[in-house]
């Protein structure tokens, strides 16, 4: 005996398979390929802390800065958990006519650019916790990992995107840097 389908519910759509019948939240697939990348360790940060896409102002390009920077402040508002900041007490010269030691070093997850010609990568940032006009301060070694061609009198920066093309940020564009935490 053949028996016809059950009618799907359309007020359930989920995008990825594009069928109605189930939500993102339901899906039997894709709560078994999370569960087998948790099984892995490959996404236990994520559960740690939950998924951001956080875009970050005020960036300060420095190709004679070594370390890259972030500001304590920064950090409180991308609500990133400040315990997870490894102490180290580093005299960083060049603020002004002072030199500032920083608070400790954070590990953070980046995406240079858009969501079509994005670079992602993991940077170590000296974090301080001094005033200043830019939330991060990006030096060379960030800057040699993404192949950065910099264009101060365009203000633009060109960088090799994760799938090896040119991708390119200016002034007018979209944020250079996500936060993905």
């Amino acid at each position: 005996m053949v028996s016809w389908p059950k009618p799907r519910n359309a007020s359930k759509y989920y995008g990825f398979h594009e069928q109605n019948d189930h939500t993102t939240t339901e899906c039997r697939e894709l709560k078994k390929a999370l569960h087998e990348h948790i099984d892995k360790g490959q996404i236990n940060r994520f559960f740690k802390h939950g998924v951001a896409n956080t875009p970050i102002r005020r960036i300060l390009i420095d190709i004679e800065s070594s370390p890259d920077i972030i500001t304590l402040e920064c950090i409180q508002r991308l609500k990133y958990p400040t315990r997870d900041i490894t102490p180290l007490v580093h005299p960083i010269p060049g603020f002004g006519v002072q030199t500032v030691n920083s608070v400790g070093t954070v590990h953070l997850p980046l995406q240079f650019g858009d969501k079509i010609k994005s670079k992602n990568l993991e940077v170590d940032f000296l974090v301080i916790d001094v005033p200043s006009a830019y939330n991060v301060i990006l030096g060379r070694s960030a800057l040699h990992r993404v192949k950065a061609v910099i264009g101060p009198y365009l203000l633009q920066i060109q960088y090799e995107s994760d799938d090896g093309t040119v991708g390119s940020c200016s002034k007018t564009s979209a944020p250079l840097v996500n936060v993905i935490w």
